[in-house]
């Protein structure tokens, strides 16, 4: 979801950034759209991509 321009360590401080934010009940943007808590998802394969792949899509 990232830019493929910027290097991981950018990619990695942005993600960061976000949870400590949400961690400090700063994150002003996630509890207006419903968001209920962030996570870094390291390797997107086994957290996100199985599960879509799996799911019975009509």
């Amino acid at each position: 979801m990232f830019n493929k321009r910027l290097t991981n360590d950018v990619i990695n401080a942005v993600s960061e950034s976000i949870v400590e934010l949400a961690k400090n009940n700063q994150d002003t943007y996630g509890p207006t759209v419903g968001y209920n808590g962030y996570r870094v998802i390291k390797d997107v394969n086994k957290e996100v991509y199985q599960f879509i792949n799996k799911a019975n899509i009509n």
